[in-house]
Protein backbone atom coordinates (compact mmCIF):
# COMPACT_ATOMS: atom_id res chain seq x y z
CA UNK A 1 0.00 0.00 0.00
CA UNK A 2 2.87 1.85 0.60
CA UNK A 3 4.62 1.84 -2.35
CA UNK A 4 1.19 2.20 -4.31
CA UNK A 5 1.03 5.29 -2.77
CA UNK A 6 4.36 6.52 -3.22
CA UNK A 7 3.81 5.52 -6.72
CA UNK A 8 0.81 8.13 -7.10
CA UNK A 9 2.99 10.32 -5.06
CA UNK A 10 5.37 10.47 -7.96
CA UNK A 11 3.09 10.02 -10.83
CA UNK A 12 1.15 13.38 -9.84
CA UNK A 13 4.33 15.24 -9.06
CA UNK A 14 5.68 14.40 -13.07
CA UNK A 15 2.43 15.27 -14.42
CA UNK A 16 2.79 18.71 -12.40
CA UNK A 17 6.27 19.34 -13.34
CA UNK A 18 5.99 18.21 -17.32
CA UNK A 19 2.52 20.41 -17.24
CA UNK A 20 4.70 23.36 -15.74
CA UNK A 21 7.41 22.77 -18.36
CA UNK A 22 5.01 22.50 -21.62
CA UNK A 23 3.12 25.69 -20.18
CA UNK A 24 6.88 27.53 -19.83
CA UNK A 25 7.71 25.77 -23.53
CA UNK A 26 4.22 27.71 -24.91
CA UNK A 27 5.15 30.80 -23.02
CA UNK A 28 8.66 30.75 -24.36
CA UNK A 29 7.77 30.17 -27.67
CA UNK A 30 4.98 33.39 -27.32
CA UNK A 31 8.17 35.30 -26.89
CA UNK A 32 10.25 33.86 -29.51
CA UNK A 33 7.65 35.20 -31.98
CA UNK A 34 7.80 38.39 -29.69
CA UNK A 35 10.94 39.33 -30.26
CA UNK A 36 10.91 38.39 -33.68
CA UNK A 37 8.24 40.40 -34.60
CA UNK A 38 10.22 43.09 -33.05
CA UNK A 39 13.29 42.36 -34.34
CA UNK A 40 11.40 42.73 -38.15
CA UNK A 41 10.53 46.55 -36.86
CA UNK A 42 13.45 47.66 -35.59
CA UNK A 43 14.96 46.07 -38.81
CA UNK A 44 12.69 47.71 -40.53
CA UNK A 45 12.54 50.98 -38.56
CA UNK A 46 16.54 51.07 -38.91
CA UNK A 47 16.05 50.70 -42.91
CA UNK A 48 14.15 53.65 -42.51
CA UNK A 49 16.58 55.81 -40.42
CA UNK A 50 19.29 54.76 -43.03
CA UNK A 51 17.21 56.09 -46.21
CA UNK A 52 16.98 59.53 -44.34
CA UNK A 53 20.55 59.18 -43.52
CA UNK A 54 21.66 59.15 -46.86
CA UNK A 55 18.50 61.25 -47.64
CA UNK A 56 20.78 64.08 -45.38
CA UNK A 57 23.51 63.13 -47.53
CA UNK A 58 22.31 64.10 -50.41
CA UNK A 59 20.89 66.90 -49.30
CA UNK A 60 23.94 68.42 -47.67
CA UNK A 61 25.46 68.11 -51.43
CA UNK A 62 22.66 69.55 -52.44
CA UNK A 63 22.99 72.72 -50.61
CA UNK A 64 26.38 72.88 -50.69
CA UNK A 65 26.07 72.77 -54.46
CA UNK A 66 24.22 75.47 -54.26
CA UNK A 67 25.70 77.33 -51.96
CA UNK A 68 29.32 77.13 -54.70
CA UNK A 69 27.00 78.41 -56.92
CA UNK A 70 25.45 81.03 -55.02
CA UNK A 71 29.66 82.09 -54.24
CA UNK A 72 30.14 81.75 -57.94
CA UNK A 73 27.18 84.00 -58.79
CA UNK A 74 28.27 87.03 -55.90
CA UNK A 75 31.69 86.64 -57.70
CA UNK A 76 30.65 87.66 -60.78
CA UNK A 77 28.53 89.95 -59.39
CA UNK A 78 31.63 91.92 -58.07
CA UNK A 79 33.79 91.42 -61.05
CA UNK A 80 30.71 93.26 -62.87
CA UNK A 81 30.09 95.94 -60.48
CA UNK A 82 33.94 96.61 -61.17
CA UNK A 83 33.98 97.17 -64.57
CA UNK A 84 30.44 99.48 -64.38
CA UNK A 85 32.56 101.57 -62.30
CA UNK A 86 35.45 101.60 -64.44
CA UNK A 87 33.06 102.40 -67.55
CA UNK A 88 31.68 105.27 -65.69
CA UNK A 89 34.92 106.93 -64.85
CA UNK A 90 35.84 106.51 -68.48
CA UNK A 91 32.79 107.94 -69.30
CA UNK A 92 33.49 111.09 -67.48
CA UNK A 93 36.91 111.22 -68.49
CA UNK A 94 35.49 111.54 -72.28
CA UNK A 95 33.14 113.90 -71.77
CA UNK A 96 35.26 116.48 -69.93
CA UNK A 97 37.50 115.59 -73.37
CA UNK A 98 35.03 116.08 -75.46
CA UNK A 99 34.07 119.47 -73.32
CA UNK A 100 37.51 120.79 -73.84
CA UNK A 101 37.74 120.40 -77.84
CA UNK A 102 34.19 121.80 -78.04
CA UNK A 103 35.25 125.04 -76.00
CA UNK A 104 38.73 125.16 -77.46
CA UNK A 105 37.03 124.81 -81.88
CA UNK A 106 34.79 127.57 -80.59
CA UNK A 107 36.75 130.09 -79.65
CA UNK A 108 38.92 128.81 -82.78
CA UNK A 109 35.71 129.27 -85.12
CA UNK A 110 35.34 132.53 -83.44
CA UNK A 111 38.51 134.00 -84.48
CA UNK A 112 38.08 132.94 -87.67
CA UNK A 113 34.80 134.56 -88.08
CA UNK A 114 36.01 137.59 -86.24
CA UNK A 115 38.77 137.89 -88.81
CA UNK A 116 36.48 137.19 -91.75
CA UNK A 117 37.38 136.64 -95.46
CA UNK A 118 39.09 139.66 -95.92
CA UNK A 119 42.30 138.38 -93.73
CA UNK A 120 44.10 136.87 -96.63
CA UNK A 121 43.82 140.25 -98.69
CA UNK A 122 44.88 142.18 -95.81
CA UNK A 123 47.80 140.09 -95.32
CA UNK A 124 48.89 140.56 -98.67
CA UNK A 125 48.78 144.37 -98.76
CA UNK A 126 50.41 144.24 -95.69
CA UNK A 127 53.18 142.70 -97.24
CA UNK A 128 53.08 139.70 -96.10
CA UNK A 129 54.42 136.25 -98.27
CA UNK A 130 51.55 135.22 -100.09
CA UNK A 131 53.04 131.20 -99.94
CA UNK A 132 53.51 131.50 -96.41
CA UNK A 133 49.74 132.90 -96.17
CA UNK A 134 48.33 129.85 -98.27
CA UNK A 135 50.47 127.53 -95.87
CA UNK A 136 48.92 128.84 -92.52
CA UNK A 137 45.17 128.73 -94.06
CA UNK A 138 46.07 124.94 -95.09
CA UNK A 139 47.52 124.59 -91.88
CA UNK A 140 44.50 125.47 -90.06
CA UNK A 141 42.17 123.59 -92.50
CA UNK A 142 44.66 120.12 -91.42
CA UNK A 143 44.01 121.64 -87.56
CA UNK A 144 40.42 121.99 -87.75
CA UNK A 145 39.51 118.98 -89.50
CA UNK A 146 42.00 116.24 -86.95
CA UNK A 147 39.48 118.45 -84.35
CA UNK A 148 36.46 117.24 -86.38
CA UNK A 149 37.51 113.34 -86.73
CA UNK A 150 38.93 113.83 -82.42
CA UNK A 151 35.30 114.64 -81.38
CA UNK A 152 33.80 112.36 -83.73
CA UNK A 153 35.51 109.30 -82.41
CA UNK A 154 35.38 110.55 -78.81
CA UNK A 155 31.41 110.67 -79.61
CA UNK A 156 31.93 106.80 -80.97
CA UNK A 157 33.99 105.65 -78.16
CA UNK A 158 31.11 107.19 -75.77
CA UNK A 159 28.49 105.08 -77.53
CA UNK A 160 30.49 102.44 -77.24
CA UNK A 161 30.52 102.84 -73.73
CA UNK A 162 26.71 103.79 -73.03
CA UNK A 163 26.16 100.61 -74.92
CA UNK A 164 28.91 98.44 -72.93
CA UNK A 165 27.43 99.99 -69.63
CA UNK A 166 23.79 99.01 -70.82
CA UNK A 167 25.10 95.24 -70.97
CA UNK A 168 26.72 95.05 -67.90
CA UNK A 169 23.42 96.91 -66.40
CA UNK A 170 21.45 93.95 -67.89
CA UNK A 171 23.99 91.34 -66.82
CA UNK A 172 23.77 92.29 -63.28
CA UNK A 173 20.21 92.41 -63.80
CA UNK A 174 20.13 88.90 -65.00
CA UNK A 175 23.15 87.93 -61.80
CA UNK A 176 20.78 88.93 -59.53
CA UNK A 177 17.68 87.35 -60.61
CA UNK A 178 20.36 84.17 -60.34
CA UNK A 179 20.95 84.59 -56.98
CA UNK A 180 17.24 85.03 -55.90
CA UNK A 181 16.33 81.87 -57.18
CA UNK A 182 19.33 79.98 -56.24
CA UNK A 183 18.76 81.31 -52.29
CA UNK A 184 15.13 79.97 -52.61
CA UNK A 185 16.51 76.67 -54.01
CA UNK A 186 19.07 77.16 -50.65
CA UNK A 187 15.85 77.48 -48.28
CA UNK A 188 13.80 74.68 -49.45
CA UNK A 189 16.73 72.48 -49.59
CA UNK A 190 17.46 73.53 -46.07
CA UNK A 191 13.48 73.20 -44.58
CA UNK A 192 13.56 69.82 -46.30
CA UNK A 193 17.08 69.02 -44.47
CA UNK A 194 15.31 70.12 -41.08
CA UNK A 195 11.94 68.10 -41.64
CA UNK A 196 14.27 65.16 -42.49
CA UNK A 197 16.20 65.55 -39.53
CA UNK A 198 12.76 65.76 -37.60
CA UNK A 199 11.75 62.62 -39.11
CA UNK A 200 15.16 60.84 -38.07
CA UNK A 201 15.13 61.88 -34.36
CA UNK A 202 11.55 60.20 -34.42
CA UNK A 203 12.71 57.03 -36.34
CA UNK A 204 15.82 56.83 -34.00
CA UNK A 205 13.25 57.36 -30.60
CA UNK A 206 11.40 54.31 -32.08
CA UNK A 207 14.01 52.29 -32.43
CA UNK A 208 15.34 52.83 -28.80
CA UNK A 209 11.87 52.13 -27.70
CA UNK A 210 11.71 48.77 -29.48
CA UNK A 211 15.34 48.12 -28.83
CA UNK A 212 14.53 48.80 -25.03
CA UNK A 213 11.17 46.34 -25.42
CA UNK A 214 13.35 43.90 -27.16
CA UNK A 215 15.45 43.45 -24.47
CA UNK A 216 13.12 42.69 -22.07
CA UNK A 217 11.69 40.20 -23.75
CA UNK A 218 15.08 38.42 -24.18
CA UNK A 219 15.31 38.86 -20.03
CA UNK A 220 11.86 37.29 -20.13
CA UNK A 221 13.14 34.28 -22.32
CA UNK A 222 15.96 33.71 -20.14
CA UNK A 223 13.82 33.48 -17.16
CA UNK A 224 11.68 31.30 -18.83
CA UNK A 225 14.06 28.56 -19.58
CA UNK A 226 15.69 28.92 -16.52
CA UNK A 227 12.50 27.72 -14.87
CA UNK A 228 12.07 25.00 -17.41
CA UNK A 229 15.91 24.00 -17.43
CA UNK A 230 14.70 23.96 -13.17
CA UNK A 231 12.07 22.06 -14.00
CA UNK A 232 13.76 18.88 -15.66
CA UNK A 233 16.07 18.26 -13.36
CA UNK A 234 14.00 18.43 -10.60
CA UNK A 235 11.63 15.58 -12.29
CA UNK A 236 15.18 13.49 -13.06
CA UNK A 237 16.23 13.58 -8.91
CA UNK A 238 12.70 12.71 -7.52
CA UNK A 239 12.45 9.48 -9.77
CA UNK A 240 15.96 8.42 -8.20
CA UNK A 241 13.86 8.64 -4.61
CA UNK A 242 11.08 10.37 -2.64
CA UNK A 243 13.11 12.13 -0.02
CA UNK A 244 14.71 14.30 -3.20
CA UNK A 245 10.95 15.36 -4.11
CA UNK A 246 9.79 16.44 -1.16
CA UNK A 247 13.16 18.30 -0.98
CA UNK A 248 12.21 19.49 -4.76
CA UNK A 249 8.80 20.58 -3.75
CA UNK A 250 10.01 22.84 -1.44
CA UNK A 251 13.18 24.24 -2.89
CA UNK A 252 12.03 27.62 -4.23
CA UNK A 253 12.72 28.05 -7.97
CA UNK A 254 15.16 31.13 -8.65
CA UNK A 255 16.53 32.97 -11.40
CA UNK A 256 20.68 33.84 -11.27
CA UNK A 257 20.44 35.25 -15.19
CA UNK A 258 21.81 38.70 -15.29
CA UNK A 259 21.31 41.15 -18.70
CA UNK A 260 24.18 40.76 -19.77
CA UNK A 261 50.74 65.20 -53.65
CA UNK A 262 51.35 69.53 -53.55
CA UNK A 263 54.71 69.83 -54.85
CA UNK A 264 56.38 72.64 -53.70
CA UNK A 265 55.91 75.31 -50.43
CA UNK A 266 57.57 74.57 -47.42
CA UNK A 267 54.70 73.98 -44.49
CA UNK A 268 57.04 73.41 -41.75
CA UNK A 269 58.69 77.26 -41.98
CA UNK A 270 54.79 78.30 -41.28
CA UNK A 271 54.73 76.78 -37.01
CA UNK A 272 53.83 79.38 -34.59
CA UNK A 273 52.91 81.69 -37.50
CA UNK A 274 49.79 80.02 -38.75
CA UNK A 275 46.30 81.81 -38.48
CA UNK A 276 43.24 79.74 -37.70
CA UNK A 277 41.31 79.09 -40.64
CA UNK A 278 37.76 80.77 -38.97
CA UNK A 279 37.25 83.53 -36.40
CA UNK A 280 35.35 82.32 -33.25
CA UNK A 281 35.95 79.85 -30.09
CA UNK A 282 37.48 76.71 -29.28
CA UNK A 283 34.92 74.82 -28.14
CA UNK A 284 36.69 71.12 -28.40
CA UNK A 285 40.55 70.96 -28.36
CA UNK A 286 42.99 68.26 -29.23
CA UNK A 287 43.42 65.36 -27.25
CA UNK A 288 40.12 66.04 -24.78
CA UNK A 289 37.17 63.52 -24.70
CA UNK A 290 34.46 64.15 -27.11
CA UNK A 291 31.22 63.53 -24.54
CA UNK A 292 28.71 61.69 -26.77
CA UNK A 293 31.72 58.76 -27.81
CA UNK A 294 34.78 58.45 -25.23
CA UNK A 295 36.87 59.13 -28.63
CA UNK A 296 39.52 61.64 -28.17
CA UNK A 297 39.28 64.75 -30.58
CA UNK A 298 42.23 64.46 -33.14
CA UNK A 299 41.79 68.61 -34.08
CA UNK A 300 40.07 71.43 -32.83
CA UNK A 301 36.32 72.40 -33.16
CA UNK A 302 35.57 76.03 -33.40
CA UNK A 303 31.98 77.61 -33.32
CA UNK A 304 30.99 80.20 -35.98
CA UNK A 305 28.02 81.53 -37.78
CA UNK A 306 26.30 79.60 -40.34
CA UNK A 307 27.64 80.47 -44.07
CA UNK A 308 31.13 81.96 -42.45
CA UNK A 309 33.82 81.55 -44.73
CA UNK A 310 36.70 79.33 -44.02
CA UNK A 311 40.01 80.11 -45.32
CA UNK A 312 42.98 78.09 -46.10
CA UNK A 313 46.00 78.09 -43.71
CA UNK A 314 48.33 77.77 -46.08
CA UNK A 315 49.51 77.21 -50.00
CA UNK A 316 48.76 74.00 -51.37
CA UNK A 317 46.46 71.88 -53.44
CA UNK A 318 42.74 70.28 -52.64
CA UNK A 319 43.31 66.57 -52.01
CA UNK A 320 39.59 65.69 -51.31
CA UNK A 321 36.16 67.42 -51.23
CA UNK A 322 32.88 65.70 -50.70
CA UNK A 323 31.24 64.55 -47.77
CA UNK A 324 32.32 62.24 -45.77
CA UNK A 325 30.61 60.67 -42.66
CA UNK A 326 31.49 61.51 -39.10
CA UNK A 327 33.11 65.20 -40.90
CA UNK A 328 29.57 65.74 -43.02
CA UNK A 329 31.25 68.38 -46.29
CA UNK A 330 34.67 67.64 -45.94
CA UNK A 331 37.71 69.63 -47.69
CA UNK A 332 41.53 68.52 -47.22
CA UNK A 333 44.65 70.73 -48.51
CA UNK A 334 48.10 69.33 -49.60
CA UNK A 335 50.45 71.41 -48.27
CA UNK A 336 53.01 69.23 -49.77
CA UNK A 337 55.77 67.23 -47.79
CA UNK A 338 53.26 65.08 -45.93
CA UNK A 339 51.51 67.69 -44.58
CA UNK A 340 47.71 68.08 -44.28
CA UNK A 341 44.87 70.30 -43.60
CA UNK A 342 41.46 69.18 -42.80
CA UNK A 343 38.63 70.92 -42.43
CA UNK A 344 34.63 69.48 -41.57
CA UNK A 345 31.24 70.13 -41.04
CA UNK A 346 31.09 72.68 -43.59
CA UNK A 347 27.93 74.05 -45.27
CA UNK A 348 29.32 73.92 -48.40
CA UNK A 349 32.96 73.12 -50.12
CA UNK A 350 33.41 75.50 -52.66
CA UNK A 351 36.74 73.85 -54.25
CA UNK A 352 37.26 71.28 -56.63
CA UNK A 353 40.03 68.37 -56.35
CA UNK A 354 43.26 69.35 -57.60
CA UNK A 355 42.46 73.31 -57.59
CA UNK A 356 45.49 75.23 -56.12
CA UNK A 357 45.04 77.29 -53.01
CA UNK A 358 46.77 80.40 -51.50
CA UNK A 359 46.75 81.18 -47.80
CA UNK A 360 43.81 82.75 -46.58
CA UNK A 361 41.33 81.70 -49.87
CA UNK A 362 38.04 81.19 -48.97
CA UNK A 363 37.39 77.55 -49.69
CA UNK A 364 34.44 77.15 -48.02
CA UNK A 365 31.32 78.22 -45.75
CA UNK A 366 30.47 77.10 -41.97
CA UNK A 367 27.45 74.61 -41.40
CA UNK A 368 26.85 71.55 -39.29
CA UNK A 369 26.89 69.06 -41.48
CA UNK A 370 28.93 66.64 -39.50
CA UNK A 371 26.00 65.60 -36.53
CA UNK A 372 27.24 67.30 -34.17
CA UNK A 373 23.97 69.55 -34.00
CA UNK A 374 25.91 73.06 -33.86
CA UNK A 375 27.18 75.46 -36.45
CA UNK A 376 31.19 75.29 -36.57
CA UNK A 377 34.42 74.25 -38.07
CA UNK A 378 36.35 71.19 -37.59
CA UNK A 379 39.82 71.50 -37.91
CA UNK A 380 43.29 69.55 -38.27
CA UNK A 381 46.40 69.06 -38.99
CA UNK A 382 48.53 65.84 -39.90
CA UNK A 383 52.14 65.02 -40.86
CA UNK A 384 52.59 61.72 -42.84
CA UNK A 385 48.78 61.28 -41.94
CA UNK A 386 48.92 61.11 -38.26
CA UNK A 387 47.66 64.47 -36.32
CA UNK A 388 49.11 66.77 -34.08
CA UNK A 389 48.01 69.71 -32.13
CA UNK A 390 46.86 72.49 -34.46
CA UNK A 391 46.88 75.07 -31.85
CA UNK A 392 50.61 74.39 -31.12
CA UNK A 393 51.34 75.68 -34.65
CA UNK A 394 48.85 79.09 -34.72
CA UNK A 395 50.17 82.66 -33.43
CA UNK A 396 49.66 82.92 -30.00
Amino acid sequence: MKIIVITLCLLLNFTSAFSGMDESAKNLDSVKQQIKDIDKEIKKNKDKKKNIDNELKQQDKKISKTRKEIHSINKKSKQNQKKLEQLNLDQKKLEQEIEKKMVYLSAFFLDIHKKGDSSYLKSIIDGDNPSEILREQKLKSYFTNAQFELITQLQIDKKKLIDTKEIINKTIAKIDRQKKDKNKIKKQLESEKNQKKQMLASVAKEIKNKEQAKKKLIDDEKKLKSIIDELVKKAAKEEEKEEELRKKESRKTKSTEKVVPFQGGNFSKLKGKLNLPLKGSIKYKYGTKRKDTGVVWKGIFITGKEGQDVKSVGNGKVAYADWLRGFGNLIIIDHGQGYMSLYGYNESVLLNVNDEVKEGDVIATVGNTGGLGINGLYFELRKNSKPFNPLAWTKK
